[in-house]
């Protein structure tokens, strides 16, 4: 048997490379994740029979056999050794099997864009995708409705949209006063239509900055039961160190993470990374109308990451807009797979 350690810079890329080395009847043996002056690659180790030349045979002796009463054993001592035999080989194939199967399973589950990481998450419990997905939305839960929520997002995520989306749900719903405030001076034209949108749903606005939001706060818990935050989109001008000493002077602040849903998730995962210093205790799905395919949301199942409270699913306000329960997420995320 020849066996070889191959690498890849993906798990098919490894694959390609063991059928290319060692043929279409190699066995994989093991595999996992290896990380070599900081590039990570997938090492498989993999193994093939080679055929032996045969060797002269003997001239076989006929075999004794005592036949007095009482000398014949049903098992002999070479029977025993044949059964040890076989048993040893059932172990190795049990051996050698396992982590194929996982290979197996790993390969389908990185085909249906599910993040590696989470793929990793699936065969370490060993579930099915649906319970894996189904448990882990009940454990996220929903989030509470916070009385002062500041939104933040990347430009473009649908961020001022969703909060009057939410400021017209609570009206709606008689949960009491609300008021929207923007702190959001760069938007070129952004007052003008965040007062129109304002007076379209009839909730009052105020359009500020961060300073005389701050000396107005006591005054505004008094008067308001809900203050929704609009602000700059995240970036050069407008950064998360921007927030921290804000987060200190105003402890009641909670953050809502506005996030396109389409998005890729190396993208959300190194944003969260820049952020996730502040009291972030929920993140909102914009653009879910447009997502084919949910595998690749399972990142929102790390337990490192807030509970989805409310999704976007088009333009419209107020209509397009979904408080989220867990069986919400479910179905999002299972979305378009075929194959469970």
């Amino acid at each position: 048997m020849r066996i070889k350690r191959i690498r890849g810079r993906s798990m098919i890329d490894a694959l390609r490379k063991v059928k290319e080395e060692l043929g279409e009847n190699a066995v994989i043996m093991d595999s996992e994740k290896v990380v070599d002056n900081g590039v990570e690659f997938y090492e498989v180790i993999a193994a093939i029979d080679e055929p032996e030349l045969p060797k002269p045979s003997e001239p076989s002796k006929p075999k004794e056999i005592d036949v007095e009463e009482g000398s014949c054993s049903p098992f002999t001592a070479i029977d025993k050794k044949l059964f040890l035999e076989l048993q040893e080989i059932k172990e190795m194939v049990k051996a050698l099997s396992t982590p194929q199967l996982r290979l197996k399973k790993e390969i389908e589950l990185l085909r249906l864009c599910i993040p590696p990481f989470m793929a990793d998450k699936i065969l370490a419990e060993d579930k099915s995708l649906v319970d894996f997905v189904k448990e882990g939305c009940k454990r996220k839960g929903v989030p509470l409705e916070e009385r002062f929520r500041v939104f933040i997002g990347e430009p473009g995520c649908g961020k001022t949209t969703i909060l009057f989306k939410i400021a017209f749900k609570l009206k709606k719903e008689g949960r009491g006063k609300v008021l929207i405030v923007s702190v959001d001076n760069y938007k070129i034209g952004g007052k003008e239509q965040f007062q129109r949108m304002s007076q379209f749903l009839e909730i009052p606005c105020l359009w500020t900055d961060w300073d005389e939001l701050i000396n107005r706060f006591p005054s505004l818990k008094q008067d308001f039961d809900y203050v929704l935050v609009d602000t700059p989109g995240l970036g050069k001008k407008f950064m998360p160190e921007d927030l921290i000493e804000i987060t200190r002077m105003l402890r009641e602040l909670r953050f809502c993470l506005v996030v396109k849903a389409t998005e890729d998730f190396q993208h959300h995962l190194e944003l969260w990374q820049r952020i996730r210093d502040l009291p972030i205790n929920e993140l909102a799905l914009t653009f879910v109308d447009k997502v084919k395919r949910g595998a690749p949301l399972f990142w929102l199942l790390d337990e490192d990451i807030p509970p989805v409270s409310y999704f976007s699913t088009g333009e419209r306000v107020p209509e397009d807009l979904i408080k989220v329960d867990p069986q919400d997420l479910v179905n999002l995320m299972l979305r378009g797979m075929n194959k469970i």
